[in-house]
């Protein structure tokens, strides 16, 4: 898929689409899928590669330099079990929508009332 027909379609969408392409050349090749816990141990250790690629905490390392590609590619990392976690539990665009808008008016609320 070409980076400029993503561009007409909703990314969302697209996105889903190739995480499901993979996950069918992932169980052809292996013969199974990766559990929740598996998903959610290998999304935990890219949140930790992308901070330590960030290194925003070394406040110890004078020498860091930010590589925002390295950055990047461990965020993506990290969006990729983040969509197959999404995709194993049947949440939908639209349940992520409406829970992240209930979460949302929570937040504001509590900032607003000194939390």
């Amino acid at each position: 898929m070409k980076v400029g027909d993503v561009m007409k379609q909703d990314k969302f969408e697209v996105l889903l689409e190739m995480q499901k392409e993979l996950m069918s050349i992932i169980k052809q090749r292996t013969g199974e899928l990766a559990t929740l816990t598996d998903i959610t141990v290998a999304m935990m250790t890219e949140v930790s590669e992308w901070a330590n690629a960030h290194g925003e905490f070394k406040k110890w390392k004078l020498n860091h330099k930010y590589d925002r590609e390295h950055v990047l590619e461990e965020f993506v990392d990290i969006l990729f079990f983040w969509l197959q976690a999404m995709i194993m539990q049947n949440f939908t665009i639209v349940d992520i929508m409406r829970k992240y808008m209930e979460k949302y008016d929570e937040n504001v609320r509590r900032q607003h009332n000194g939390y």
